[in-house]
């Protein structure tokens, strides 16, 4: 790639940016008078540059009717459009959608699928609704041990939710393990081998 097409292509991702920053001051009321109309247009010129933010504010304004129709149609499409893009909030929403079946046909396959995506990439939202989804066999087979991970990989960023289920967390007792005829897990001997979520899990 020659400098000439890097420069062009850098001033406008930089011209993106600043049509998003703008869009989302006039979305907010931020310096400016709240004005979903100029948001649109600015989110409109940024995304149409292929920015993911943009795209995903578009996804939102569309879905909750901001300045525009309420339209499940083009909030899915812009929604999509980041969210191959690789953007978490984006494929966090699409995930949403289709577990809630929101203007789409409900489907927990297809939610587990995108909010798997943005697990992936950190998102602690996506992460504790994947812990839910594996306990309750919802789009996925049901695996109390990824369950628990993913509730635990959430949790330590902080997500709410995850932290309220670990924290009401009770694994079961030594002497329930013996009755069961199960392996006491190496840890109860000392041997820190497996946590207390895993080895409830496989006892289930």
């Amino acid at each position: 790639m020659g400098p000439t097409i890097r420069a062009s292509r850098t001033r406008r991702a930089r011209d993106a940016a600043a049509q998003n920053k703008l869009g989302n001051r006039y979305h907010d009321g931020r310096g400016v008078t709240k004005d979903y109309t100029e948001a649109l247009r600015w989110l409109h010129k940024s995304a149409d540059q292929d920015d993911t933010y943009a795209e995903t504010a578009l996804g939102y304004m569309y879905f909750y009717g901001e300045g525009v129709p309420q339209d499940d149609a083009q909030a899915l499409g812009w929604y999509r459009k980041a969210a191959e893009q690789g953007y978490p909030l984006a494929q966090q929403a699409l995930g949403w959608i289709y577990f809630n079946g929101c203007g789409v046909a409900k489907d927990y396959t297809q939610a587990a699928a995108w909010y798997e995506k943005a697990a992936d990439h950190g998102d602690a939202v996506s992460q504790a609704t994947l812990g839910y989804m594996y306990a309750y066999a919802l789009g996925v087979e049901r695996d109390r041990i990824g369950s628990l991970r993913w509730y635990r990989v959430a949790a330590a960023q902080g997500e709410p939710s995850a932290m309220r289920y670990l924290k009401s967390f009770r694994p079961a007792p030594r002497t329930r393990y013996i009755e069961l005829g199960l392996a006491v897990p190496s840890f109860i001997m000392g041997i820190l081998c497996l946590s207390a979520l895993e080895f409830w899990a496989r006892s289930s």
